[in-house]
């Protein structure tokens, strides 16, 4: 019996210490290979207001910007969408991997590969609140062929429903539900 208690006599501390480590650094890589892979759902809702100056009565002050955002394994889709008076407008669909995800930071990289634009056929032109991200992501596929994006994690509140993200280099910010 006291044989097997010290079985562990006849190595040396610097080889257990060498286990220890071992096991502990396959369980910290573990964790953090299972963390970066689960899936993420987030729905955000935005409503766009005038300037003060303008007609209060117009039905431009019911304009509304979503976003939803679906992390599934390595692939990512982006959905920004437009609308007036709950009908859409326009939108824009981005699709690609997630490059990294930084868990003491809470930052997914993301590499988008493509963008779908969608347009309401009476539409003249392509809408304000959007043109900038269409004009921004389309000299950047044409140019490099992937579009980089960070989406920072800034708090979970998971009791009141709602994750705060940041999205970089654009520095926008939105409020987005997990339902």
């Amino acid at each position: 019996m006291t044989a097997n208690i010290f079985a562990f006599s006849r190595f040396k501390p610097w080889q257990l210490l060498l286990v220890v480590m071992l096991g502990l650094g396959i369980l910290i890589y573990g964790y953090a290979a299972s963390f970066s892979h689960k899936s993420l759902n987030l729905n955000c809702q935005a409503q766009l207001y005038q300037p003060p100056f303008l007609d209060a009565t117009s039905s431009s002050l019911h304009h509304s910007l979503a976003l939803t955002v679906r992390v599934q394994g390595k692939k990512v889709n982006l959905n920004y969408r437009y609308g007036s008076n709950a009908k859409e407008l326009a939108s824009i669909n981005y699709s690609g991997v997630v490059k990294n995800f930084e868990i003491g930071s809470m930052t997914y990289q993301f590499d988008l590969a493509q963008a779908n634009v969608k347009m309401d056929l009476l539409q003249t032109e392509f809408p304000e609140p959007m043109r900038d991200d269409v004009q921004r992501s389309r000299a950047a596929l044409i140019a490099l062929g992937t579009m980089s994006l960070n989406m920072q994690i800034v708090d979970i509140n998971r009791l009141d429903d709602y994750t705060l993200i940041k999205f970089t280099p654009s520095d926008n910010l939105w409020a987005c539900s997990s339902r």
